[in-house]
């Protein structure tokens, strides 16, 4: 075990110094750079496969790319968030709602949460832990499950505007 291993991310010392006793490394046996790799790569990926996806139009295919959609019908919770990608990427916000509200909201809070990886990388701090109480996670659980039911249901011009289907971006 190296030194780096035995001491937190934001107080890596000098090799040869002394370890410090009872403290690990966020990432125990990753270089710093491996550690600034991986948000990195993931970056450069999802950057990549947005540009691909705004280029190409999904709804262009007529072929659903959702298993629910395909093998059942219907619109689950996540159906619509590839086209809304490429709404967004476009600059097309309403769109993007329209094909599913879900994951555009959703989007500022994954760029957040990608901008705290990419400065916890960079500056060798322990990434911040986020510690909600269960009535949190069945909340959303609950919304999660609420909008897949509603984004179903034909009854209102609001849960009919809920649903996946569009013609094109």
């Amino acid at each position: 075990m190296s030194v780096q291993d035995t001491q937190p991310a934001h107080q890596v010392a000098d090799p040869g110094g002394p370890p410090v006793e009872g403290l690990t490394s966020v990432t125990p046996g990753l270089s710093p750079s491996m550690r600034r790799l991986a948000p990195v790569a993931t970056g450069a990926f999802t950057a990549l496969a947005t540009l691909g996806i705004m280029w190409w139009n999904p709804g262009d295919t007529g072929f659903p790319l959702c298993p629910s959609k395909f093998l059942l019908g219907i619109d689950c919770p996540f159906c619509g968030a590839t086209r809304a990608t490429a709404a967004l990427a476009r600059g097309h916000l309403g769109r993007a709602f329209d094909h599913n509200a879900l994951w555009t909201a959703m989007v500022p809070f994954v760029v957040a949460w990608f901008m705290v990886w990419v400065f916890v990388a960079f500056t060798d701090r322990p990434m911040p832990k986020v510690s909600l109480p269960r009535w949190v996670w069945v909340s959303v659980l609950v919304a999660l499950a609420a909008f897949g039911v509603a984004r179903n249901l034909d009854v209102s011009p609001l849960t009919r505007w809920l649903g996946a289907d569009s013609v094109s971006i």
